[in-house]
């Protein structure tokens, strides 16, 4: 989705940070009017990470599991695209 990115851009496994192009909060308002409930912003996690303050409140963790079908992948990159 363009403006979003993976805040590091390497293999995982089931969890990653999410780069927003607006306040993580923003992202999951968005989110939650589609259905679905992202995980935490990453600016409650302070001394946690190695992300600068700064760029902590447009950053939150997400986690895919095996119980998410492609088709709700599709349905939320589709909301966070509309905004």
């Amino acid at each position: 989705v363009p403006g979003y990115r993976l805040k590091f851009p390497q293999p995982f496994f089931k969890e990653f940070v999410l780069e927003c192009p607006q306040s993580a909060e923003a992202t999951q308002t968005i989110a939650r009017r589609a259905g679905f409930d992202l995980g935490p912003t990453l600016n409650r996690l302070d001394g946690w990470t190695s992300i600068a303050p700064a760029d902590r409140d447009r950053c939150l963790l997400v986690a895919v599991t095996e119980c998410r079908t492609r088709e709700e992948i599709d349905r939320l990159a589709r909301a966070l695209k509309a905004g």
